[in-house]
């Protein structure tokens, strides 16, 4: 038996030796032999130093956690301890191997390098005595401990390993975690339900702090105070475990508009039990929804996931800065729970609720999380009160440099079913010179202050402060918001404000109840519609814009007339006929031709609109196009636009580079289909500017365009300004919809392009050049899950990609498994879609991708390219916009390198083929040596097998040809 075992060790390394082909992946050889790559440098100081404090983070949470379990010698004499040692010797700190490969989120459990470190020290790794063992998956297990250590810098408590890692690991927790519990004689076959999980929970000692927090909560309970729950609601006893907390993060823009909801009995409900006074609901709820904002865009909110008894619970808690009536200084808080009204929930909005109001000491007693847990207060923020103290010091060239036939006016808004008195608006005139004197006059008036107002928009929240102006020739009354850009140091005029209600409620957002302000804004009108400068060209155009609105009105009656008179004639007509076919044609052209009257009425303004303003438009529109084509090297993209504008987005675009190649490809796109559109002002024939349709939705379902602005001294001649819906643009630009650039992904050449005529077949294949074929691999290849180099011939590549084709072939669903992607020429100017077919190099367990174009002349499929990276193919097929994601199925590939193996050296041939007969001759003498020791010793049936094995394996990587 001693001799079988040596050839039996003879026999698994020569396997281990065909089957790395020669080159062994990196992290297979650290992990399962233990070798190290003399290639790379060994000590731990050459890391970069976000890796090297990560790998020390995790190695001082390792030293808490083998410490609390009782463990010692974790560090050495020099302070690492054993995880960092193990990095160190074990050369893990390779920037080929990144961290988050190895405990991100998406990591195998099963497959971790670092979990070896328990086999590298006399030291096993120390398991909690309430853990029992008997079916404890140990790498597994090791592997949760470091993740949480990665991800949290610490190690996770006893709860977390108990309710968390343990029952992902195939283990139980021991009741009453008692070590004495844990005894030889355990049956294996013992588990224990979550009520007697908890119930060891129960008898846990508390910390001293809990302890005296408890005590002082429940003598207030025994005391009756206001707000505290009574007996029967109090939930005294239960036990409440934090299992986490992590940033709350909103789907859709930062307020509580469409992520909380919050019923109308809510709002009634918070303000009768609050101190401070809102004159009506609506009001509340706008502070409510903009002070939710101000929390998401501090990141001051957080999701808790609680273990209440048997039940997994998430909460979350906002903090509005409000008081609890009765009480100066209590603050009450919202309590936020999961949406379970499916009605509500629809496309993801409002995945949350309003569950009730409490105060810090109800918080913990129902929840136990303690009160410097609480969102803090997004006004008591340092950069909050600063801005709050900022000097107000406004210099008369802020007027001067106004653009006041620009400025935005900010109008009342009527809400429906207000029972207020309804008051006409009316509308001011003006002279630009006018304004600007009273302006002066009254910013020189200090018994006028200036008002803060919190501003919300774009994920972001700042103060602007606002300067009543009073014009007592006009007996007018408005508001002026003002705006410190401190990277500019200058103050600059945002807006007119003429409405009384808006200016409160954003004055009301920062804290503050000083009558001196609140007594300056009710001085603000109600009606005033709109300011209007005399003599100003815009004037005189609204004023022929009316009038030709009016005479199309009346011609558009006249047809309406006509139509119906031709309505009553043809039906008149159909009662006098007898056939009932004919009947019921009329009946459904008439209701059709009715359809048609009542669109007209419900949309006359809005075309109307469009035919005047095309009469009077100021700018031509001509094709925009760049050589060569797309945004790259032609429109620059800022990095922290790009980043903002990926939360105002509602498509599946989750990274900044895969939003810039979006941007960057449909640039290209929309150039060589000539959607891509530039206009030129009408008056002095200069470029305005230039449109993209980038095919993305915003938070309201509203299509956005990018806005393309010339640069001057800059390498880039262009810059993408902003994104803007078509409303915005013609508001902001004038450009009419119709002359906006059309999608490119919904025009008909596009659709076209993705109807296959027919399947690739084996002529296909048998047709492919492999020499010309492209490689496309990763930018990013060295964070893959793969880092492969393979070697093959094209007689072998050729049966794969045949063996790929049969098994697509036999599912019988068509072209389910061939992944479009858009393929771009920038500069020749073209675009097309090309199909990859996923292709298994079987004796090196990857992928790649093969691209084949259709040539509609020839009839036939041409071979383009070879892709080596799942992510490459991932990011072209997103581009074809689908809803369905053709990708999701595909397991991770990424190489390094592929390359096809040359048999043309004679020499070279001759002694591979003579490498490979030597090889096989061992193997027959491993055979007869197998053989002999089965015959001679009864060790099972299984060896009888190996040396076919073997053979197989050889076969099948074309080694005995």
């Amino acid at each position: 038996m001693k001799k079988f075992n040596i050839n039996l060790i003879i026999l698994a390394s020569l396997f281990i030796f065909f089957s790395c082909s020669g080159k062994n992946n990196f992290k297979g050889m650290q992990k399962n032999n233990h070798i190290p790559n003399n290639n790379k440098a060994a000590n731990i100081a050459n890391v970069n130093l976000s890796t090297r404090t990560t790998f020390k983070n995790i190695d001082d949470a390792l030293a808490m956690y083998y410490d609390r379990l009782n463990t010692p010698n974790y560090k050495n004499d020099q302070g690492i301890g054993l995880f960092l040692n193990y990095i160190k010797n074990e050369e893990l700190d390779d920037p080929e191997l990144p961290i988050e490969k190895e405990l991100g989120d998406d990591c195998d459990s099963t497959d971790c390098a670092y979990t070896w470190m328990n086999n590298n020290n006399n030291n096993n790794f120390p398991i909690p005595n309430y853990v029992d063992t008997t079916n404890l998956r140990e790498e597994e297990f090791i592997f949760y401990i470091l993740q949480y250590c990665y991800k949290h810098n610490q190690p996770p408590s006893d709860e977390y390993i108990k309710t968390v890692i343990v029952p992902d690991t195939g283990a139980t927790v021991i009741p009453n975690n008692n070590p004495s519990n844990i005894t030889p004689e355990h049956n294996s076959n013992d588990s224990y339900s979550n009520s007697e999980i908890v119930s060891a929970y129960r008898n846990q000692s508390m910390s001293y702090d809990e302890k005296e927090l408890q005590n002082q909560y429940n003598e207030s309970e025994n005391e009756g105070i206001e707000g505290i729950p009574d007996e029967k609601n109090s939930t005294k006893g239960n036990t409440i475990i934090i299992l986490k907390k992590e940033q709350f993060k909103p789907k859709y823009p930062a307020r509580a508009h469409q992520n909380i909801y919050m019923p109308k009995e809510k709002i009634t409900e918070l303000r009768n039990i609050i101190d401070e006074e809102f004159s009506n609901d609506f009001i509340l709820y706008y502070y409510t929804d903009i002070s939710t904002a101000l929390q998401l865009n501090g990141k001051h909110m957080n999701v808790f996931y609680l273990l209440d008894d048997d039940d997994e619970k998430r909460i979350s808690i906002i903090n509005y800065d409000l008081n609890k009536k009765g009480s100066s200084n209590e603050t009450l808080y919202g309590v936020i729970v999961p949406n379970d009204d499916e009605k509500l929930t629809k496309d993801g909005k409002w995945e949350w609720k309003i569950d009730e109001f409490l105060d810090e000491k109800q918080i913990y007693n129902k929840y136990r999380i303690k009160k410097e847990e609480l969102p803090q207060s997004s006004r008591k923020m340092a950069s909050f009160q600063s801005q709050l103290a900022q000097q107000l010091v406004i210099k008369e060239s802020v007027v001067d440099e106004t653009d006041w036939l620009t400025l935005p006016q900010i109008k009342s808004i009527k809400k429906k079913n207000e029972n207020i008195d309804e008051i006409p608006e009316i509308t001011v005139s003006l002279s630009k010179e006018l304004l600007i004197k009273e302006v002066k006059k009254c910013f020189s008036n200090v018994d006028l202050p200036l008002i803060p107002m919190v501003i919300n928009k774009d994920n972001n929240h700042w103060i602007e402060w606002l300067k009543i102006i009073k014009i007592k020739s006009q007996n007018l009354n408005f508001g002026l918001s003002l705006r410190y850009y401190i990277n500019d140091n200058k103050w600059k005029i945002e807006a007119m404000c003429l409405s009384r209600e808006d200016a409160l409620n954003k004055h009301r957002l920062v804290g503050l109840r000083l009558d001196e302000y609140n007594c300056q804004l009710k001085s603000l009108p109600k009606c005033i519609k709109e300011i209007k400068f005399k003599g100003h060209e815009n004037n005189k155009i609204d004023e022929k814009i009316d009038i030709l609105k009016k005479q199309i009105n009346s011609q558009q009656d006249s047809i309406k007339r006509l139509k119906n008179s031709l309505l009553k004639a043809k039906k008149s007509q159909n009662n006098q006929c007898n056939n009932i076919n004919s009947e019921i044609i009329y009946k459904d052209s008439e209701n059709e031709i009715s359809d048609i009257d009542n669109n007209y009425d419900e949309e006359k303004d809005g075309w109307l609109t469009e035919i005047v303003d095309d009469v009077i438009k100021t700018y031509d529109v001509l094709d925009f196009k760049t050589d060569p084509i797309g945004a790259k090297r032609n429109i620059y993209i800022d990095k922290q636009s790009t980043l903002n504008w990926i939360n105002e987005i509602t498509d599946n675009i989750n990274d900044e580079t895969n939003f810039y190649y979006w941007l960057d490809y449909t640039t290209a796109m929309q150039m060589v289909q000539k959607f891509s559109k530039q206009y030129i002002n009408k008056k002095n024939g200069k470029f305005m500017l230039a449109i993209i349709n980038y095919e993305l939705k915003n938070e309201n379902d509203k299509n956005l365009y990018g806005i393309i602005k010339e640069q001057e001294n800059n390498k880039y001649p262009y810059k993408l300004e902003k994104l803007m819906t078509a409303s915005e643009i013609k508001r902001d630009y004038g450009i009419l919809y119709k002359d906006l650039p059309k999608k490119s992904r919904k025009n008909k050449e596009f659709k076209d392009k993705l109807l296959l005529k027919r399947k690739i077949s084996k002529g296909d294949i048998n047709k492919i050049n492999w020499a010309n074929l492209k490689l496309f691999k990763s930018e990013k290849n060295q964070n893959s899950v793969q880092n492969k180099s393979v070697t093959i011939t094209q007689k072998v590549m050729k049966e794969y990609v045949n063996i790929a084709l049969e098994k697509l072939n036999k599912q019988n669903r068509g072209n389910y498994n061939l992944i479009p992607i858009v393929f771009i020429d920038k500069y020749n100017s073209y675009y097309g879609i090309e199909w990859i077919l996923i292709v298994n190099i079987i004796h090196r367990n990857c992928d790649v991708g093969i691209s084949f174009k259709y040539d509609e002349k020839a009839d036939t499929f041409i071979a383009t390219a070879i892709y080596l990276d799942k992510e490459g193919i991932k990011s072209k097929h997103k581009l074809i916009g689908l809803k369905y994601d053709y990708c999701k199925n595909l397991r991770p590939f990424s190489l390094r390198k592929f390359k096809f193996k040359s048999m043309s050296d004679s020499q070279g041939s001759e002694r591979y083929k003579k490498e490979i007969n030597d090889y096989k001759n061992k193997i027959d003498n491993l055979n007869r040596m197998v053989q002999e020791q089965y015959n001679n010793n009864d060790i099972g049936f299984w060896f009888t097998t190996v040396p076919n094995k073997f053979k197989d394996i050889f076969s099948g990587l074309g080694l005995n040809q």
